[in-house]
């Protein structure tokens, strides 16, 4: 296809869904995974040992700083 992606970001990673298909298309590019909830950090994780260049981080991304209020639904998707 030509594209040459360096880095990809997977915000709201969840299970990595996301993550793991886009590298399965770009598998040179490192991947970036932000994700709050620690339910689904050992599906992160694993991604990262399969993939050396994957990073997750347990993290909520906002455009401001400071302390917010995080609604999960019950079954962690679409929170």
């Amino acid at each position: 296809n030509g594209l040459q992606v360096g880095t990809l970001l997977d915000v709201g990673a969840g299970r990595g869904d996301f993550a793991r298909e886009a590298l399965g298309f770009f598998p040179t590019a490192q991947a970036l995974m932000v994700e709050p909830l620690s339910e689904f950090a050992s599906r992160l994780e694993e991604t990262c040992r399969q993939h050396p260049k994957a990073q997750v981080v347990q993290a909520v991304a906002s455009a401001t700083p400071g302390t917010r209020t995080l609604h999960v639904h019950p079954d962690l998707f679409g929170s």
